[in-house]
């Protein structure tokens, strides 16, 4: 017993409980106005207003100002001071008396507001109460390992709590160890791997009363909505449950409202109506409309623009779509001297680690990363951030451009938005807005943009018909119309001026890959996964089909040279030149070593 209280360095366990719930007291003082550091009284509703808080619920205590609003236990008041915890962010100050109050709550901000601190404080809080009860008392559950990491390195900070993380791609022995020997008093778990653990009777959670969901809307996103149920379902009833999201869609909604009892809703910045999502302000968005095969030359001159300064690079984090481009750009951005490391879930996890913790050192300083790395990592000093691939959906986006201007810094994202992606445009042009952005473009005078991406400058309908995600867009010019290709095996031409499905192009057995319009000669080339593309002639209507097979692997890209070829690259390596008169065989094929995808068919046509 010594042992354990010499460990935690606290005073006697009766002192404890009376110094933290000092914050309950203090609480329920505070009714309809908020005192600042200078003794100042601010009315909650004009800070609230102020700081763009909206809570949603009944009883919801007042917000608080600063983090001498209670009075800590002394080693985690000092700890506090030492880390300069002053004024808390707007989602921490309305959030902390929610969970102090012993509610349940949903939290939606946007990425960089302090959410992590947000349950990571009164999970500490909670650990000490607790005193020597049974552990663990605090399950923390987030999507993916680099997650967990990051929230476990916020926890360490204190020195207070035994932390464990459990995630995949680790030796199951050696997480089974640590829960059974570390007798840890928070679990952080991604949902996969903790219900594997369960199953096998390794661990109980017979003593957790509390639980944090840390990026709600993404662990349901990835599919492990069944695995969270599992988890909850194994929990005790009596629990407090907080759930953190950068969203509020349908799904998280009723994810709360299943497992939450009676709670308070807080959102922190506007949001938008169709998917609620929030928006930075401190974030200056930069949109540049070009050609595909330009993007590779623009993220040079935006690097060569923003990137160098006297002291080194700046930290710059590059989206891209697929893992492939990551490694690509890589050896491209080497070739003009810019060290940059691939980040994404091919890279074996010791690698991932490194890659985090050398660019958070600072000696790595340009990173091309997928959205693995969009979602919830806390990087400090990152002010550039690059949308080279624009994402499949505008959460993305906002997540992606998220990994700058945080903790009230400014930061800078510019994204390359191209013919592909013009059916994000009105809900792009409606997030801009929003964010008091001006909708910048590579050109203001619209007439030296390319045809396809003009349209980009006016307002036009939303274009729905798919069942899935829409993954490439072209533009049929001299028609007013345009073709989008989706993972619902379709592709769907579009009147732009109404928004009317004119038709559905269906045949293709697996999700389409790209789609190519040739606006004067009236066809359109799709390619798709089932390693065919098909050509389809609507001079008149839609009146034949022509599958063009050859390719032993996924068919990524498929467009026209002139009006009577097409070439095509696959992920066999192969780029093939089709004459469209006689379909049975290419006339030409090469083999190329760079993955293949748009940029590369276009280089191999060149050299065709």
């Amino acid at each position: 017993m010594k042992t354990i209280g010499k460990w935690l360095s606290i005073g006697s366990r009766h002192e404890l409980t009376r110094d933290c719930f000092i914050t309950r007291r203090l609480l329920s003082s505070l009714s309809t106005s908020v005192t600042t550091d200078d003794g100042s009284i601010v009315d909650v509703q004009k800070y609230r207003q102020q700081h763009d808080i909206q809570c949603f619920g009944d009883r919801i205590p007042d917000p608080i100002q600063s983090f001498d609003s209670y009075k800590w236990p002394p080693k985690l008041a000092q700890k506090i001071k030492q880390l300069e915890f002053i004024t808390p962010t707007p989602i921490q100050s309305q959030s902390l008396p929610v969970i102090f109050s012993s509610r349940d709550l949903v939290a939606i901000a946007s990425s960089g507001s302090g959410k992590t601190l947000c349950f990571v404080l009164p999970a500490l809080l909670r650990t000490l109460i607790a005193g020597l009860d049974r552990w663990p008392k605090c399950l923390i559950l987030s999507p993916t390992r680099e997650l967990t990491h990051q929230i476990q390195t916020v926890v360490d900070k204190f020195h207070f709590a035994r932390s464990v993380c459990l995630y995949g791609d680790v030796s199951f022995e050696v997480q089974s160890m640590l829960l059974k020997r570390g007798n840890p008093h928070i679990v952080i778990a991604t949902p996969s791997r903790l219900k594997t653990i369960l199953e096998t009777g390794i661990a109980r959670l017979d003593y957790v009363d509390f639980i944090i969901v840390d990026e709600a809307d993404l662990m349901l996103r990835m599919g492990l909505g069944s695995d969270f149920q599992y988890i909850m379902n194994a929990l005790p009833a009596k629990r407090q449950t907080l759930m953190f999201s950068a969203t509020w869609p349908q799904s998280v909604q009723s994810m709360a409202d299943q497992f939450l009892k009676d709670y308070v809703r807080v959102n922190v910045g506007k949001t938008r109506s169709n998917q609620s999502l929030t928006v930075n302000k401190n974030i200056e968005q930069t949109i540049k409309v070009c050609k595909e095969c330009d993007k590779e030359k623009i993220l040079l001159d935006i690097m060569n623009e923003f990137v160098p300064t006297i002291s080194g690079f700046i930290k710059t984090i590059i989206f891209v779509r697929h893992k492939k481009t990551a490694d690509r750009l890589v050896r491209s951005l080497a070739q003009d001297s810019f060290p940059a490391r691939a980040f994404h879930s091919n890279k074996h996890q010791r690698e991932r680690d490194y890659v985090i913790r050398e660019f958070r050192r600072g000696n790595i300083s340009i990173i091309v990363a997928t959205d693995v790395a969009s979602r919830g990592l806390d990087f400090k000093d990152v002010k550039l951030v690059i949308n080279y691939d624009f994402p499949s959906n505008l959460e993305d986006y906002t997540h992606r451009i998220g990994r700058t201007g945080r903790h009230k810094e400014k930061g800078r994202a510019v994204t390359l938005f191209t013919s592909k992606n013009i059916i994000h445009k009105t809900s792009l042009i409606e997030l801009l807005t929003e964010a008091d952005q001006n909708r910048s473009t590579e050109s203001e005078d619209t007439s030296e943009m390319p045809e396809e991406c003009q349209v980009i400058k006016s307002s036009i309908c939303e274009l729905t018909g798919h069942q899935s995600v829409v993954i490439s867009c072209d533009w049929i010019s001299g028609v007013d119309q345009c073709v989008t290709a989706s993972w619902d095996h379709t592709a769907n031409i579009y009147d732009f001026h109404t928004g009317q499905l004119v038709v559905q192009l269906a045949g293709h057995d697996q999700e389409l890959t790209d789609v190519c319009a040739h606006g004067s000669a009236r066809l359109i080339v799709t390619s798709s996964h089932d390693t065919t593309f098909r050509l389809w002639d609507f001079r008149d209507a839609i009146h034949s089909v022509s599958v063009f097979q050859g390719h032993t692997e996924s068919v990524m890209s498929a467009s026209f040279l002139g009006t009577d070829k097409v070439i095509s690259g696959a992920d066999d390596r192969t780029v093939k030149v089709w004459d469209l008169r006689n379909m049975r065989a290419a006339l030409t094929s090469i083999y190329v070593e760079s993955p293949i995808n748009k940029f590369a068919v276009s280089e191999a046509d060149n050299l065709i």
